[in-house]
């Protein structure tokens, strides 16, 4: 009996953090737009982006796996994940302290990902 009722809880946990992110926007675009037109698509998108994050409206993230980035090495990491403060408010509400590990470019080696 314990064993459901602890399923049911983290299945219940689950769904409401879901539910958070119902509100979700996924853009996808032909592959033969040709550059000109993907460079219009990124100009666009961006402003759209920028002024939705100045509002705190937007929550983005996103994973790179070393495949992503051409093998690069992730240390002991399987992926690295970039995200916006709210994706992060979202997400660790009610999480455990420590379960992210926030890294600045200080940390960083010359010609890995994110620099």
């Amino acid at each position: 009996m314990w064993i459901a009722y602890t399923d049911a809880k983290s299945v219940a946990a689950q769904q409401a953090q879901w539910k958070t992110l119902a509100d979700q926007v996924v853009l996808r675009h032909p592959a033969a737009i040709g550059e000109a037109g993907f460079q219009a698509l990124m100009k666009d998108v961006g402003g759209v982006v920028r002024s939705t994050e100045e509002r705190s409206d937007v929550a983005m993230s996103y994973a790179l796996t070393p495949a992503h980035v051409r093998g690069a090495d992730f240390g002991r990491f399987d992926a690295l994940a970039l995200a916006n403060q709210r994706w992060l408010d979202l997400m660790l509400k009610d999480a455990a302290p420590g379960a992210v590990e926030a890294i600045g470019s200080t940390r960083c080696r010359p010609g890995s990902p994110t620099t």
